[in-house]
């Protein structure tokens, strides 16, 4: 719980944070991708520190809707404009600048220029501005200390140099794959360039674990699972991809696996939608430890009405109707056009419990697909609702 309150603490304190694709300033030819790779990597490592981060594609949509240029072609004007749509109080921007190689070198020994501006649009003031120069070989290791500045600013947080997280190599080929892979509006064309990406750099999990988001969309949850395998626990995005793998072994019936990854990463990193995870695998083994777990999410996220859906849900099985009905009660109060809440409250109140055979009332739990839906968090609030089965 304490985790939590920190999280929504952290939220209240920093704000929404929109990251543009930064402006291709160089002369180097189809470098356009590099200003989005530093974007997401800023995004990433935002969203790492619990850093409500407007994510790529609802940046993207914003853009469409407004009528905006492409990626990477923003005026000042059209970047206050587009962080006001998203309600973001800060904006991170800036240009990239890559002077073609001489001589036909390779593009990796070309010379790079990062320059960054973060934004208060509270204050229409700035706040800080970053350079980073280096070779576009190390581009890697230039965009992830950028980044790692950015959100220390944020955060007002000081560390000596040698405690700066270091970002391991990654081949520019395959970081360029990645990204050219993400913004690739064609899926066959995604899964190629993401997969490409994954087998140049072995130890990249950006790739793999974006291979893997899109195998959970499209409910191929064995693929999405062996790229999942593939990332270490020491990795930075390793817990976004636990929480995938134990989404995938649940949806694959492999309770007890699910159980599993959601314990893990209840002791390690809490939210209310890894707890609420836990008590619906727990719950399809038979044990009694999934109300305690459903109750836990509930407790750290009253403003969901799935927390208190499923709450009612495993309570309606267990033949506690009295209990079942405060919880769809509270369902409902939050969310007055669940249908689904409605009718088990009537069928609670009248002490009709479930009935052998009856398969429209099997299989209601609502899974929560984001371990970002934690209280307080604005992101998890848009997608509430959006992401559960039976609603």
């Amino acid at each position: 719980m304490a985790v939590l309150l920190a999280v929504g603490t952290l939220e209240a304190r920093v704000g929404r944070v929109v990251a543009v694709p930064l402006r291709d300033a160089g002369e180097l030819p189809n470098a356009e991708w590099i200003g989005e790779s530093v974007a997401e990597a800023i995004r990433e490592a935002l969203v790492a520190d619990g850093v409500d981060c407007v994510s790529r594609e609802e940046r993207e949509e914003a853009v469409r809707a407004l009528g905006l240029a492409g990626s990477g072609r923003h005026s000042l004007a059209a970047i206050l404009k587009l962080a006001g749509k998203l309600e973001a109080r800060y904006a991170v921007f800036g240009d990239v600048e890559v002077p073609a190689p001489e001589g036909g070198a390779s593009p990796a020994r070309a010379a790079v220029r990062i320059r960054v501006r973060l934004v208060d649009l509270n204050r229409l003031a700035g706040v800080a501005e970053f350079d980073e120069q280096g070779v576009l070989g190390d581009l890697g290791q230039i965009q992830a200390r950028l980044a790692s500045r950015v959100a220390d600013q944020l955060l007002e947080r000081k560390r000596p140099a040698e405690q700066q997280p270091a970002a391991g190599p990654v081949r520019l080929d395959a970081l360029e794959s990645y990204i050219r892979g993400l913004t690739s509006p064609s899926a066959e064309q995604k899964h190629r360039l993401l997969a490409q990406a994954a087998l140049l750099g072995p130890d990249f999990s950006a790739p793999r674990l974006a291979l893997a988001r899109m195998h959970v969309a499209e409910g191929g949850y064995r693929a999405a699972i062996r790229w999942l395998e593939q990332i270490a626990p020491a990795d930075p995005r390793y817990r976004e991809a636990a929480f995938l793998l134990g989404i995938a072994r649940y949806q694959t019936g492999d309770y007890l696996g699910a159980v599993e990854v959601f314990s893990s990463l209840a002791q390690t990193a809490p939210s209310a939608a890894i707890w609420n995870n836990l008590g619906l695998a727990l719950h399809r083994l038979g044990d009694e430890a999934a109300i305690q777990a459903i109750e836990q999410a509930a407790a750290a996220d009253p403003t969901d009405p799935d927390y208190q859906f499923n709450a009612g849900y495993l309570l309606w099985r267990r033949g506690d109707l009295a209990g079942a009905c405060r919880r769809f009660q509270a369902a409902l109060a939050l969310d007055p056009t669940d249908a689904v809440a409605q009718q088990l409250l009537e069928r609670s109140i009248e002490q009709q419990g479930p009935r052998r055979g009856d398969l429209s009332s099997e299989s209601l739990e609502r899974l929560k697909l984001t371990p970002a839906d934690s209280p307080g968090t604005s992101a998890g609030r848009r997608r509430r609702g959006a992401d559960s089965p039976g609603r």
